[in-house]
């Protein structure tokens, strides 16, 4: 598990791992939506093009309705995002779901 500052660091990470083809370290990737350099939706955007088939969950303060499209063509489903607070009970009920695999 890694815990970064901000979303460039993440895609540093996650996608240096790939390069090393090691890109199994991540099983799930959890993001806020407010970064402080680049939006958390455009993180999962950059991942999803380069790792279709990573889990990502994203943490919001956003209503559903006011993301729903972003989440859309990213191909973020909605039960994978979480708004904020939220109990940890959400976290784990999305985390027991069984893998799903994203074209």
């Amino acid at each position: 598990m890694n815990i970064v500052e901000n979303g460039n660091k993440c895609l540093e990470i996650v996608f240096s791992n790939t390069e090393d083809n090691n890109n199994n370290d991540y099983d799930i990737i959890m993001l806020d939506t407010h970064l402080h350099d680049i939006s958390g939706f455009e993180v999962a955007r950059k991942i999803r093009d380069r790792l279709p088939h990573k889990k990502i969950i994203l943490t919001t303060t956003y209503s559903l309705d006011n993301i729903s499209k972003i989440i859309d063509s990213i191909g973020i489903k909605s039960e994978e995002v979480i708004l904020k607070p939220f109990n940890f009970s959400e976290l784990f009920s999305i985390l027991q779901e069984p893998r799903m695999s994203y074209n």
